[in-house]
């Protein structure tokens, strides 16, 4: 391992402390044997403090955690198992750009680093609009029953063929009028009870109902053409068929074409970066595990015994 450390620009590892400790991989030792190295480290709940090496997964780390379930825990109930690595992507992405940036240090200084960040601080600044607020004072109160919304523009509205759409109406008296159009019900536009966000509020369960009932009247096809026309923010709660036949993200090109040696021609999705006059590598398929253990082995110069006996030793495992 450390002779692959010696020819590495990166070395990348969410191991916790003691773990490196033990195996003599740790940043001190590491930046010994390559001083150009840049030690990238991802972690659970940090790479210092009382719970360094706590184990975590993004689950409670990235989500519960750090305050994001909180702010959309439902009122009745309980919330269903979350998005599998939906904590685990923008938290890899955070600690791309850590890699970068000590990369770029690296160019200017010749001087590796140790770059980290962590499930929870990603999770943390992922809620920071709301975090913010709390350390400066502001204090939140309890979750709302539907009915007793502060805004009628940020609840889910079921349609007729029993889709779900998510309404994102942030100036509500400014887009009051339009919305009242795009609902096909402009006689709301001046009803004493609803015109203003006061008068809202003070009837919240009333419109709720009288919204609910508008809703169910035509199809999410019918709403999402009134919407656009109004230039209303919605969205449909997607389902994965949704998401697998949408046209909008085929457009901007999140899913490629790959061949598989063992399963054929496949889709999978690819990343959402996009740089003008740069074209995007095309995607391979995972590796087996150990499928170029050999292959690089060989690279770092070990010969045949060499590897031989490492596989003996039970160090490594794989095509040799």
């Amino acid at each position: 391992a450390h002779r692959l450390i010696g020819t590495a620009d990166v070395f990348l590892t969410n191991c916790h402390n003691s773990v490196l400790d033990a195996l003599g991989m740790n940043w001190e030792r590491l930046r010994k044997i390559n001083p150009r190295l840049v030690f990238a480290h991802g972690t659970g709940y940090g790479h210092t403090g009382p719970e360094a090496e706590k184990p975590g997964y993004d689950q409670v780390c990235y989500w519960t955690r750090s305050g994001l379930v909180s702010t959309f825990f439902p009122v009745e109930g309980h919330l269903g198992p979350l998005g599998c690595g939906t904590g685990d992507h923008p938290t890899g992405v955070t600690l791309f750009s850590a890699v970068l940036l000590g990369l770029m240090k690296r160019d200017r200084t010749g001087i590796g680093s140790y770059v980290t960040t962590s499930l929870l601080a990603a999770g943390a600044w992922a809620n920071a609009c709301a975090i913010q607020a709390r350390l400066v004072g502001a204090e939140f109160h309890g979750k709302r029953p539907r009915e007793q919304t502060m805004n009628f523009g940020q609840l889910y509205y079921r349609t007729r063929d029993d889709r779900l759409v998510k309404l994102s109406i942030v100036e509500q008296d400014r887009d009051w009028k339009r919305f009242c159009l795009a609902l096909g019900r402009d006689d709301l536009i001046d009803d004493e009870r609803f015109r203003t966000t006061p008068e809202r509020i003070a009837n919240m369960p009333e419109f709720v109902a009288l919204l609910d009932a508008e809703f169910a009247r035509r199809d999410f096809e019918d709403w999402s053409e009134r919407f656009t026309h109004h230039e209303i923010p919605y969205s449909l709660v997607s389902n994965l068929d949704d998401i697998a036949n949408d046209e909008q993200l085929e457009a901007i090109g999140m899913f490629r074409d790959l061949d598989h040696p063992e399963y054929g021609r496949l889709r999978t999705v690819d990343s959402p970066v996009f740089v003008e006059g740069e074209d995007k590598a095309q995607p391979q398929p995972a590796p087996a595990l150990g499928e170029h253990t050999g292959e690089l082995l060989r690279e770092l110069g070990l010969d045949a015994s060499e590897i031989a006996d490492l596989a003996d030793q039970g160090v490594i495992s794989g095509r040799l």
